[in-house]
């Protein structure tokens, strides 16, 4: 096995791992919030609300900049070009930190307009101000994690997700207790505290990335190359980082479509108590479930973009194929079993997570159904913008975005389907973007067997 056959797996394990102990306890967390007397569905659907808007705001500073970094110091230090790598970092720094900066007063200061106007849940308004100045330092993680995974330091950045995950778990435990004794189980201070708890642990997280780049940065040795021009690295930047972050963008406005039109358009017809919590059922908990398999796999994506690139710079096309092969392989080997799992077993998996609040069994099995074609459109975005192609992906997530809010409409406010509805048209758009961009892959590689020779057992 070679030298860079044996990085990208590792990355890929460190990945794959650190995703796992994060599920974990994101689904301690959950559990711990939904079961807590005063908290359950209707204190989920207060913060999942403000963090679907916060989310979206993060994506407008930093998604896709991560992957747009990794790219490109993978192809400069394979180039030796280490000087460029440097300058690559500088730059990102600053010019996200400052959007980042930006975006944070915008949401601190129209976090009332937004809750009250926009999504009709007035609560949400101190989760909104609370978690903006998570936006400053979530993005400059965001520079740092995609220098590493452009270095081959994959470890770190997986190291810097599980420190998060712990430290928001044990926070929000410890800030929900104590709380929830001393308000008599009040649901929106709780929720408040849940947040704060949040903030805290990315910050801690930020601190780690920062201290191990202070001492990355002192083992580095330059090579006397002239790097890049600030004008070229910014034009390479934008146009690999512009159709990505538009893409991150137009994902979560699809998650946001759910903030916006279910309790919206139930709230008339079953109450809006009885309609946010159904809101919270399928944003905390069915999405939780189906998004189990999504971050494993999101593991691969992440550790195909430096791989396919540095190995493309190379002229290493039997290499490329080989780890796209790969990928899908484990792909296939991780969702199918979940998604049998799930179906299955719907309705006993929520009774067992959630003893005392165990509907959604019914909307978890639907969902189930697209896992293994969402699990392989990750995989196919991840190859594609390691080939230098981020444009497919976009126009599919900007189609798949379109049909997902009319479906929402037409289904929601149908009597017969009512809940149902948010998620049969997930499922409807989902379908639509793998669709799209597997005719795009399967172009881009000029081959119409795809799966069936990422199936097959490679000869050593």
């Amino acid at each position: 096995m070679s030298k860079r056959k044996e990085s990208f797996l590792q990355g890929v394990i460190y990945l794959m791992v650190s995703q796992i102990v994060m599920k974990i306890l994101g689904m301690i967390y959950s559990l711990y919030l939904t079961n807590k007397r005063g908290f359950g569905d209707e204190g989920n659907a207060i913060c999942m609300a403000g963090f679907q808007v916060y989310a979206l705001f993060l994506g407008l500073c930093s998604f896709g900049v991560s992957n747009a970094m990794s790219k490109m110091i993978s192809e400069s230090l394979e180039l030796g070009d280490e000087k460029t790598c440097s300058k690559i970092l500088k730059l990102s720094l600053v010019i996200f930190t400052t959007i980042a900066f930006g975006l944070c007063f915008i949401l601190y200061f129209g976090a009332d307009f937004i809750a009250t106007n926009i999504l009709s849940i007035s609560s949400s308004s101190d989760i909104l101000k609370i978690l903006a100045p998570s936006l400053v330092f979530s993005t400059v993680e965001s520079v740092f994690r995609g220098y590493f995974n452009g270095i081959n330091k994959i470890s770190i950045s997986a190291k810097s997700s599980i420190i998060e995950q712990v430290l928001k778990t044990i926070f929000t435990i410890v800030f929900v207790e104590t709380i929830g004794n001393l308000t008599n189980f009040n649901t929106e201070i709780m929720a408040k505290g849940s947040m704060l708890a949040a903030s805290i642990a990315t910050i801690s997280s930020f601190l780690y990335s920062f201290i191990q780049y202070k001492k990355v940065s002192k083992t580095q040795v330059f090579k006397k190359t002239r790097p890049k021009t600030t004008k070229i690295i910014l034009t390479e930047m934008f146009s690999i980082l512009i159709p990505i972050s538009i893409t991150s963008l137009l994902m979560i406005l699809e998650n946001n479509i759910d903030s916006v039109t279910i309790v919206r358009l139930l709230k008339n017809k079953i109450g809006e108590i009885e309609a946010r919590k159904i809101y919270g059922i399928i944003t905390s908990k069915v999405n939780l479930l189906l998004n189990l398999p999504l971050a494993l796999n999101g593991a691969i994506s992440v550790s195909l973009i430096p791989e396919i690139s540095r190995n493309i710079v190379k002229g290493k096309n039997g290499k490329v194929e080989k780890s796209i092969n790969f990928s899908i392989l484990i792909t296939l080997i991780i969702s199918i079993p979940i998604t049998l799992l799930y179906m299955i077993f719907a309705d006993d998996i929520m009774k067992l997570l959630y003893p005392n609040a165990p509907k959604g069994g019914s909307l978890l099995r639907l969902g189930a159904v697209t896992i293994v074609i969402s699990c392989l459109t990750q995989n196919i975005s991840g190859i594609l913008q390691g080939v230098g192609n981020s444009k497919t992906h976009l126009y599919s997530v900007a189609i798949g975005m379109t049909v997902k809010l009319i479906l929402n409409i037409l289904l929601i406010s149908n009597d017969r389907l009512l809940e149902n509805g948010a998620i049969i048209s997930t499922l409807i758009s989902d379908t639509i973007i793998f669709n799209i961009m597997y005719i795009k892959l399967r172009k881009s590689f000029e081959r119409k067997k795809v799966w069936k020779k990422a199936l097959a057992v490679e000869k050593q």
